[in-house]
């Protein structure tokens, strides 16, 4: 049975039922908490799962710092900063939704955060922290908005995947001039990368009815339009529809992990359509696996 605990600013946390806290799973923070003091939550390895009040401002130093078995957790949309090494060694951690009041992000604060696969970096943030995303190394897919001026040589320092992109690219020797370039090639990427609204949805439907893209176009990491279009904030069903009936073989196309795209909409905790699409996506799959195996059946006779 999970055990939920209740933090109200103080140091100590204390069970809803007065009785030691021990091996916390569940915590939730009253409303009147605008601020989570240092190391608040430090260490808890058995924390799964935390309710934040919409009136947190900030996360504190050392906050969830070596919270193992911490999944995800939903962020206040008024989140100013998140402070020195907040989630360091949050190793389970699978994605975060960065609200858009979000200014600052502290040294080492997902240090070691191993699972994380993707970081939607909000228009307000004006500065990263030395080693901010050390040792991220499933971290895939990141954007820089152009309100960071610059990041520092370690903030992404033994993020394995995205290493091994930069020592292909020797003429953008860093990470920030490497992610604007990437897609210079790849202009369907490009477009579901920067996907917004209505204006990309005519620029997709009008480069694909042109006929300028075939099914092989992936970038250094195996991903497909459709990968990059599945891990945005915001999904399109009718984009994703335009995209399979052009390009229908990249629904069971893996990446360089063996991901296909609809294991980067499962890894995506942001859009509101998941249920809508994953169904789109499922039966497109079971379609076109069938059909391949009618034409190498075919063949084979």
């Amino acid at each position: 049975m999970d055990r939920i605990f209740y933090y109200d600013g103080k140091k100590k946390l204390r069970l809803l039922n007065k009785r030691k806290p021990k091996n916390v799973s569940i915590v939730k923070v009253a409303e009147t908490v605008t601020n989570l003091r240092d190391a608040a939550f430090m260490n808890r390895a058995f924390l799964v799962s935390i309710d934040l009040p919409p009136t947190l401002t900030s996360i504190s130093s050392h906050s969830f710092r070596g919270c193992t078995s911490l999944k995800s957790i939903d962020l206040p949309p008024v989140l100013a900063s998140i402070c020195d090494s907040a989630f360091w060694g949050c190793e389970s951690l699978t994605s975060i939704n960065l609200p858009l009041t979000l200014a600052t992000i502290g040294d080492a604060a997902f240090w070691g955060c191993k699972s994380l696969t993707s970081i939607n970096l909000p228009a307000t943030i004006t500065f990263i922290g030395y080693s901010a995303f050390n040792t991220c190394e499933s971290l895939i897919l990141i954007n820089l908005p152009e309100s960071i001026e610059s990041v520092d040589d370690k903030t992404f320092m033994s993020c394995t995947t995205l290493e091994q992109a930069l020592q292909r690219q020797k003429e953008n020797p860093t990470m920030q001039s490497f992610l604007e370039q990437r897609f210079d090639t790849l202009p369907l990427h490009r477009l579901c990368y920067y996907y917004s609204a209505d204006y990309s949805l005519v620029k997709i439907r009008r480069f694909l009815t042109n006929g300028e893209i075939t099914a092989g176009y992936v970038d250094f990491l195996g991903l497909t339009a459709l990968h990059i279009l599945l891990a945005q904030p915001k999904i399109d069903v009718e984009v994703v529809k335009i995209v399979l009936l052009y390009i229908p073989s990249t629904v069971i196309q893996e990446d360089k992990t063996g991901r296909t795209p609809l294991d980067y909409l499962r890894m995506n905790c942001y859009n509101s359509v998941t249920e809508e699409v994953e169904d789109l996506l499922s039966q497109k799959s079971i379609s076109f696996n069938r059909g391949r195996s009618m034409r190498d059946l075919g063949a084979r006779l």
